[in-house]
């Protein structure tokens, strides 16, 4: 069977091409991302157990967010604004906007001053180190690929006088 890697964004931008040049928008498949990519999140950065690939909180601040939330891990987590943005289309902080031909996901949620939040974790400031909630790795990247590739020849197959 036939996997695709990613190479570059251009290879991945030729799929998606070729995949409007026949079905003149890539809607469906790049919903298959955003859906994988809702459920990524939950696992691998919400459903931690420890601090995984973060840098692990101060013994101040786990106390601090225990006594507050009744929970340390996910570090991530406090009260689930940023969980729920990224894991699905419930929260009026979700960014999921699908194009024909572009997919624009992540989150805007903000701080109470209204600052965007997520830049804050994905940056790290000078009091907290980076905690990036947006992972775009190559893997994960890859992965995209295969489910573009893989919903496109399922698409490719069900066309008439295709076989």
């Amino acid at each position: 069977m036939f996997t695709p890697e990613i190479v570059n964004y251009n290879d991945f931008g030729r799929m998606i091409d070729d995949y409007i040049a026949v079905f003149k928008s890539a809607r469906k498949p790049l919903t298959a991302i955003l859906q994988y990519w809702w459920k990524w999140n939950e696992v691998n950065i919400f459903g931690l157990k420890g601090p995984g690939k973060y840098e692990d909180l101060s013994e101040d601040y786990k106390d601090f967010k225990e006594s507050a939330v009744g929970f340390i891990y996910p570090i991530l987590k406090f009260d689930g604004t940023l969980q729920a943005s990224l894991t699905g289309a419930q929260s009026p902080y979700s960014v999921a906007v699908i194009y024909d031909d572009e997919l624009i996901m992540g989150t805007s949620a903000q701080t109470e001053n209204g600052a965007p939040y997520a830049l804050f974790l994905q940056r790290g400031t000078k009091n907290m180190p980076a905690r990036p909630p947006i992972i775009k790795t190559p893997e994960q990247m890859n992965s995209f690929a295969k489910i573009f590739f893989q919903t496109a020849l399922r698409d490719f197959n069900n066309v008439k006088g295709a076989h």
